[in-house]
């Protein structure tokens, strides 16, 4: 895919926590990288915030460059300080939250924003940048959802991510001993006390480190894919890989809100809906029509190819 592909050395410590410039930027910005980027006069496509160290840099004056954010990352690290039980990591993330939030405000005015939602793109928008909405990307070209009926609720994600391994915890929590399904959580890195909150329950089974081809099975062949957040910033990855390979998908409003695929979820707010909608889905086939009403929308919104026209046109190379 790629002529070549150059791996840099991340570096680590207090010196970088200290310094006024966000931590993940700070300590992605080598002196190589700005080498690499001056010798080749194409545009530059900045994957998220945190690659964005030389983007006003005087020797990249004359470049189109676009950054493709994934999240308004200053909102994401105030929530991820809210989830964080470690003194430390809490600190950090409050830290870098206010830092990101100045950082975001000096981009250069000559940078485009590639946004991930809708959202994201009229906060851009509303702080001055040249914000345009381009979904996100992913590795399907059509929909797997198998026909009828599983027998077990997944939920699934980067556990070691603290919003997700609260969101586990909470699923765990609400729905053990209210539904004959199994309930299955896979990622990540699960905490002790994550795999200790499993082995509590015989209707509860923790999944460590799937692998890729192992995920895409529980993903395809579970009755309900749960999924939960408690951040509404950007749109989650693992809701498209749901919608491409799960059968019924129940989810949260955090995770669904002004993405445009509420109409191929089922979706839910309170506790008691949680539970009401697990059951009236327990017996409930998914169909033939409900695959190819899935195929349709995310054909037309979530196409690959013309996603990457219209990054194409942003970076003007057509």
């Amino acid at each position: 895919m790629c002529e070549k592909v150059f791996y840099y050395k991340r570096p680590a410590g207090l010196k970088y926590f200290f310094s006024s410039i966000p931590y993940i930027v700070k300590t992605r910005s080598p002196e190589e990288l700005l080498g690499n980027l001056e010798q080749l006069p194409f545009p530059i496509l900045f994957e998220g915030i945190h690659t964005t160290g030389f983007h006003n840099h005087k020797a990249l004056n004359t470049r189109h460059k676009i950054i493709r954010t994934h999240n308004i990352e200053y909102k994401y690290y105030r929530n991820l300080t809210r989830s964080e039980k470690n003194l430390f990591r809490k600190i950090f993330f409050l830290s870098e939250s206010v830092k990101l939030n100045r950082y975001e405000k000096r981009l250069s005015g000559k940078i485009k924003i590639a946004a991930i939602s809708e959202n994201d793109k009229i906060h851009y928008r509303q702080c001055g940048y040249d914000a345009h909405y381009i979904p996100a990307f992913h590795p399907f070209d059509t929909v797997m959802s198998l026909e009828g009926t599983g027998d077990y609720i997944l939920y699934h994600g980067d556990l070691s991510v603290p919003d997700n391994e609260k969101s586990a915890m909470f699923i765990i929590e609400k729905i053990d001993g209210q539904t004959q399904f199994p309930l299955i959580v896979a990622g990540k890195d699960p905490s002790e006390i994550l795999k200790k909150a499993g082995t509590a329950s015989q209707n509860i089974k923790i999944i460590e480190n799937p692998s890729s081809g192992e995920m895409s099975d529980l993903i395809m062949n579970a009755h309900i894919n749960l999924l939960h957040s408690y951040q509404a910033t950007g749109i989650k990855i693992k809701l498209l890989y749901s919608l491409f390979q799960g059968r019924h998908c129940l989810v949260h409003k955090n995770v669904i809100i002004n993405s445009g695929l509420d109409d191929l979820c089922h979706t839910w707010e309170t506790d008691d809906q949680l539970i009401e909608k697990i059951r009236q889905l327990t017996d409930k086939s998914f169909t033939k029509t409900e695959s190819e009403k899935r195929n349709k929308k995310l054909h037309d919104n979530f196409s690959n190819r013309k996603n990457t026209a219209r990054l194409l046109g942003l970076a003007k190379l057509h």
